[in-house]
């Protein structure tokens, strides 16, 4: 797809949970997103960035996203649009790569979907990613 549209509900009050809305991929190179194209990753953020003693900034295994063994495959070669209105651009360069753009509006996301793709993007929502499964390797 050009565009993938990752909602991260219910695991979406924190930033550092967000990213869990990525792992409908299943495999990092099972290819939802062609290169190129960009992922829209949605979550309210409501408690701002969060904590996590492990994965937070300064902490022992800590790292941003881009550079993550799994999380890197997924975002290389793809831009990344955060949609929260609850994040600054220095919360989320945290986390995730440094191009990732932050939209607090669902208007600002289209805005930007439609200068890159135009508006014929082929586009696939995943309305719960964070609880959903990838059916790769499944029998059917």
């Amino acid at each position: 797809m050009d565009v993938g549209v990752f909602n991260a509900y219910p695991k979406d009050t924190e930033l550092v949970q967000a990213a869990n809305a990525l792992n409908v991929y299943g495999r990092p190179d099972k290819g939802v997103v062609r290169e190129g194209g960009t992922i829209v990753i949605i979550t309210a953020c409501s408690e701002g960035v969060g904590f996590h003693s492990l994965h937070g900034p300064g902490m022992r295994i800590y790292v941003n996203l881009a550079e993550h063994a799994t999380y890197g495959k997924i975002l290389r070669d793809r831009r990344v649009i955060i949609y929260s209105p609850n994040l600054s651009l220095a919360d989320v360069r945290q986390y995730y790569p440094a191009d990732t753009r932050l939209a607090r509006s669902w208007p600002e996301v289209m805005e930007l979907l439609t200068a890159w793709h135009g508006d014929t993007a082929r586009t696939v929502v995943f309305p719960c990613a964070s609880m959903q499964l990838s059916t790769e390797g499944s029998s059917r």
